[in-house]
């Protein structure tokens, strides 16, 4: 007998959300489709499911995922029509849209902030599409339904230093973090992709100067030693009252900055897709996506109805927390780096796996392998 210890959350009658159809499409897309006995560790309890054999998604329908606030942002390898807008990062622009853009909070300025890509490998990227991807995901850019175009002509195109901001460790954050050039192996970023001419100027650092001293600084995580291998996208806003750093969206993800994680919008002539747009992606990825909208569920009790604008979701600082009007709602979110990343100096090189690195870590290596 094939069986599994199953717990987690309650199980529910027959009402799928979203986060559950989302989550059960991604499943379905590694056609596992093998039933078997499940052993539910809940005694006696009469709302069990049967003990009949079944598959992973049947078993995964069985729960009730009422209280799942997130977006599951999910990637899946194929060439999938733009108008089925569930994968990639036409998924992403389309919670973007849903879940920001149409719950316009009238206590942040109009002026939007580049978004943060934060991620520890970076695919062989183009100029043009990363200025798609900057278009699909900044909220300032969707205001749009439109999941295939860019938001503006080309010869209009903002610099990508206003709308992007990449947050990748130097070869100094490197050797000087707790495992030394040894680390950098949780970043396996390749020179021929990462010292692109369009890249250059979007690079910023993981920690900040002060913390790089690592004699205190603003590093209430204690991140700044620590070289990452997490992925997360984010939009800065600011409040119209104060310079308080919010956050408009974040991503958590396995995403790199990559076509093959994100997918890449392509003209198919063959198969059932022929002569429509298709997104084609190359790896499965999952992310789960936050705004103040995804949490009014979770504050909205009882007697209150609470509106998004009074809800906020900021950096943890931490002990003193974050100084906003005491009538908003707020969530704390451990973010590894700053909100206001440090760009690099002229002499700053970013770190990459075959560069050269002459100076010895505090191990005596000058590799990282």
């Amino acid at each position: 007998e094939n069986e599994t210890t199953c717990r987690g959350w309650p199980f529910e009658d027959d009402n799928p959300l979203p986060f559950e159809d989302d989550l059960v499409t991604y499943l379905e897309s590694y056609r596992y489709l093998t039933k078997q006995s499940w052993f539910y560790a809940f005694g006696n309890d009469p709302d069990s499911p049967s003990s009949e054999p079944i598959s992973l998604t049947q078993l995964v329908r069985k729960y009730d995922y009422s209280k799942a606030w997130a977006v599951l942002i999910p990637s899946v390898p194929g060439r999938h029509v733009v108008t089925c807008d569930d994968f990639g990062y036409v998924k992403l622009r389309k919670t973007i849209i849903e879940k920001v853009c149409k719950h316009h909070d009238a206590e942040i300025s109009s002026k939007r902030a580049p978004v943060l890509c934060q991620f520890s490998s970076i695919g062989s990227l183009s100029s043009k599409w990363l200025q798609k991807f900057a278009s699909a995901v900044d909220s300032s850019c969707t205001h749009t339904t439109d999941l295939v175009n860019n938001c503006f002509p080309e010869k209009d195109q903002p610099p990508l230093a206003s709308r992007l901001r990449i947050i990748w460790p130097t070869s100094e954050e490197i050797r000087n973090s707790i495992e030394g050039y040894r680390g950098g192996g949780s970043m396996p970023g390749t020179m021929k992709n990462i010292a692109k001419d369009f890249l250059v100027p979007l690079y910023h650092r993981w920690t900040t100067r002060s913390q790089s001293n690592f004699n205190g600084g603003d590093d209430p995580l204690k991140t700044a030693r620590y070289v990452p291998h997490i992925k997360t996208f984010v939009q800065p806003a600011y409040g119209k009252a104060s310079m308080e750093p919010l956050i408009e969206w974040i991503l958590i993800t396995s995403h790199n900055l990559s076509k093959a994680a994100w997918g890449e919008i392509q003209n198919c002539s063959t198969g059932r897709s022929a002569g429509n747009k298709v997104l084609f992606i190359r790896h499965w990825e999952l992310g789960v996506f936050f705004s103040p909208a995804t949490f009014r569920n979770y504050f909205d009790r009882s007697d209150e109805d609470v509106d998004d604008g009074h809800i906020c979701i900021v950096p943890y600082t931490g002990k003193n927390g974050p100084k906003l009007n005491n009538s908003r709602h707020v969530v704390e979110v451990p973010l590894p780096f700053d909100l206001h990343p440090c760009p690099y100096s002229d002499s700053d090189t970013p770190w990459s796996v075959d560069g050269e690195n002459s100076t010895p870590d505090s191990f005596g290596r000058i590799g990282c392998y």
